[in-house]
């Protein structure tokens, strides 16, 4: 079933072989794939984020790979997730604040039941350093991706290059 003009969450059965998607038609007539940042296009079978033809990923999948029930932990860890918690160990990837000594939460949206840091009119300032904010994890990383690729086409790999980048901030509906 599709939420929000996006493919479901859950496992499902990957598409048809026989729909024709960009991606792989891209792919298939010689081009290198690549996405970073969001991708939103589900899981397959085996709980493997679904690519629909990427050869190369870097996702930051935000919330949608994220329990914000357990704490402070990924339920399905996107490249941006294990980079974040190698990076700031201990640290919140959706504070909204520092802690204070009072020991109140880094992230006030997660004491209304159902609420999210997306989706709402309200501001939040991002409590950690620039380089660790998941925009510009993005951004490194799609200069990361298009680098490895350039440096292919030095050495004698003639692929043209297909390069989604999909920045998660600022959201709807900002």
């Amino acid at each position: 079933p599709a939420r929000h003009g996006m493919r479901s969450y859950q496992p499902q059965v990957p598409l048809s072989n026989s729909k024709m998607e960009l991606v792989s038609t891209l792919a298939s007539n010689g081009y290198h794939t690549a996405i970073v940042g969001k991708n939103h296009y589900g899981f397959d079978l085996q709980g493997n984020f679904a690519l629909h033809g990427f050869a190369e990923s870097s996702l930051y999948e935000g919330l949608l790979s994220y329990d914000s029930r357990v704490g402070q932990r990924f339920v399905r860890a996107d490249d941006y997730g294990r980079w974040f918690n190698h990076s700031c160990p201990g640290c919140d990837p959706l504070a909204t604040r520092q802690s204070d000594e009072s020991g109140r939460s880094a992230a006030p949206w997660r004491e209304a039941p159902g609420a999210t840091p997306y989706n709402s009119y309200e501001v939040f300032v991002y409590p950690y350093a620039e380089k660790l904010h998941p925009t510009r994890w993005t951004a490194d990383a799609a200069i990361q991706a298009f680098d490895r690729w350039y440096h292919r086409r030095q050495t004698g790999d003639d692929h043209s290059l297909f390069l989604k980048v999909s920045f998660h901030r600022p959201h709807s509906p900002l």
